[in-house]
């Protein structure tokens, strides 16, 4: 019994990392299709690992986390008037189902998924983080949420990435 208590255990935790990581690309197709990217140039490939948001570039599909995805994204904004908002969709939406986690989770007793979710999602966003910058680094190409919206505005995403841990921490020391 406590061995099928311990494999729930890390079912549930792998489900917590994919929905955290699901609500990203979700946040991003939702934003994207309401700044007006049509229903057939935008995509959530749902059965890779990990899921990605694909966008249309006029001969083929490019992922959110490859070198041809701004130019992708051009396409449909050229004057980038929502290229913030874009670019900063997947940790809004992370945010978001991160928050209504906090919120119902509780209710039925599972704090300590709660827990593990918030860790999971500050471990999620400092590694990309960390990616993103060295593949900066490295590649001189621009990719990842946190690097595009800090080209696109800087000190608004410096905030947003504050804002980003500061809710968690909030989250941690209320829970």
């Amino acid at each position: 019994m406590a061995m099928l208590m311990v494999v729930l255990q890390l079912i549930s935790y792998l489900f917590l990392a994919y929905l955290l990581y699901f609500s990203q690309e979700l946040g991003r197709y939702v934003i994207g299709r309401w700044i007006g990217i049509p229903e057939n140039k935008i995509k959530i490939e749902l059965f890779i690992f990990p899921q990605r948001v694909s966008l249309y570039n006029g001969t083929g599909w490019v992922k959110s986390r490859e070198e041809g995805f701004l130019s992708a994204y051009y396409r449909y904004d050229p004057a980038w008037n929502f290229g913030f908002i874009f670019s900063v969709a997947g940790l809004t939406g992370e945010s978001i189902v991160l928050i209504l986690l906090y919120l119902i989770l509780p209710l039925g007793g599972f704090q300590e998924q709660l827990r593990v979710a918030i860790f999971l999602s500050i471990i999620l966003a400092v590694l990309l983080l960390f990616y993103d910058i060295i593949y900066l680094w490295r590649n001189d190409i621009i990719i990842g949420d946190f690097i595009t919206s800090y080209v696109i505005k800087a000190r608004y995403s410096v905030l947003l990435v504050f804002c980003h841990f500061l809710i968690r921490a909030i989250m941690l020391a209320f829970l």
